[in-house]
């Protein structure tokens, strides 16, 4: 009960996934010490049923999340330390086929467990890394890495919802690459293509990390700004323009871009 207290009363103020296993391993430890404490002040403990204690404990820690070895290294402790002991306990008066009786059933539950929360985990990084690949392909631009257009109409609706309710500037900024057609005529679709990379991650490296650079199509990128006025964000366009006047994209192009600013109005 203390520690399932315990639990419950610190768990929400863990941050991290480390600090977590860390935490939860440290409370098995300890419960596995209590039970091998009060089974040694058993006078005589019964070998079978305190093996039984044991089994449940060891399903227990497979049960709760944490890191695979350390529930391994745990059950595997609390396994042979429980054996031993109770043939320090108990001596001469422990049965031999009790023994074995109490091995080959704990040792079947520490096997069973261990392959099920394997392969449980297992399938588990496989459904995450499929779900994180999704949300990739609906947000991610495949090209640039920057946002898509999907993306773009999400973070606007939340943006616009809270820069309303806060009274707070929103503007949104429309630009594209002047004469891209030729670039693409003139030195090939792949190369035109490396322009647009090292565009997006020029701009995207003079946003802060709540502004939005979405791909819009083609050539077409969209900058959302929140909690900026017209005037920052001229600003901001302002320096991106320099930079682009003093850098040759893909190694020999120099590129200019036509910009659009447009805010929302009371």
């Amino acid at each position: 009960l203390s520690f399932l207290f315990a639990w419950f009363w610190l768990r929400r103020t863990i941050k991290s996934y480390t600090v977590y296993s860390r935490f939860v391993t440290s409370l098995e430890a300890l419960a596995i010490l209590l039970f091998l404490y009060v089974f040694s002040q058993y006078d005589p403990p019964d070998f079978l049923i305190q093996a039984m204690g044991m089994m449940v404990i060891i399903m227990i820690i497979f049960i709760i999340p944490n890191r695979f070895r350390y529930r391994l290294l745990l059950a595997s402790g609390g396994f042979a330390a429980f054996l031993l002991l109770a043939r320090l306990v108990l001596g001469d008066s422990l049965a031999q086929n009790a023994f074995m009786a109490g091995l080959i059933y704990l040792l079947i539950a520490l096997v069973l467990c261990a392959i099920f929360s394997r392969t449980l985990d297992k399938h588990q990084f496989l459904e995450y890394k499929a779900k994180d690949q999704l949300i990739h392909l609906n947000t991610i631009d495949a090209l640039t890495g920057v946002f898509n257009r999907n993306k773009l109409v999400d973070a606007w609706g939340q943006w616009f919802s809270w820069c309303q309710r806060y009274g707070q500037p929103l503007t949104l900024v429309m630009f594209d690459v002047d004469g891209f057609k030729a670039i693409n005529d003139v030195h090939g679709h792949s190369v035109a293509d490396v322009v647009l990379i090292e565009l997006a991650d020029l701009i995207n490296a003079q946003l802060r990390a709540s502004d939005v650079l979405a791909r819009w199509g083609g050539d077409e990128f969209v900058i959302l700004l929140p909690n900026t006025s017209v005037d920052e964000s001229a600003q901001v366009l302002t320096r991106i323009r320099r930079l682009l006047s003093h850098k040759l994209l893909a190694g020999c192009i120099a590129v200019r871009c036509s910009f659009g600013v447009a805010a929302v109005q009371s």
